[in-house]
């Protein structure tokens, strides 16, 4: 059964988690928004150019692809948490790579907006900004790894 320590360090690692996550995603948001303006005041008529959106989009799924090997290797690497605390340190570090992982992508087309305009590379980007909303970190979250990583 948990204790009081045990709910301090699980409201600790949520608290620290979301500060940090919520950072990632509010850099998202307001590069997203800085490329609006920039995109607007650009004020072009010609037709986009299609290629670099198409290899930001490539780039970003690459990075999706690749930070999902490197959690895997590192979950696998790490072991088995034996203490409540190693178990908050590995879900807190695993939700730390997963978001920042998402940030990249998240760049990537957005730098692809400003450069060629093209809608749907500002959508992808959306896109890894709501996987981040969705993963945020959260107190059931956590006590179900903790549930189901530790053996106490």
């Amino acid at each position: 059964m948990q204790n009081e320590n045990t709910d301090n360090l699980i409201r600790k690692t949520i608290m620290a988690s979301r500060m940090i996550v919520g950072a990632l995603i509010a850099g998202c948001l307001i590069f997203g928004g800085i490329a609006c303006v920039i995109v607007s005041f650009k004020n072009q008529q010609q037709p986009a150019d299609m290629l670099i959106p198409a290899i930001m989009g490539g780039v970003s799924l690459f990075s999706f692809i690749s930070v999902n090997i490197v959690q895997a290797t590192r979950n696998s690497s790490m072991g088995t948490p034996q203490t409540t605390e190693q178990a908050c340190q590995h879900y807190q570090t695993s939700t730390l790579i997963w978001n920042a992982g998402l940030e990249g992508p998240c760049f990537v087309n957005i730098v692809g907006y400003i450069v060629s305009g093209v809608w749907w590379s500002m959508a992808l980007a959306g896109v890894f900004v709501a996987i981040m909303l969705i993963t945020f970190p959260n107190e059931t979250a956590l006590k179900h790894y903790l549930e189901s990583n530790l053996s106490e």
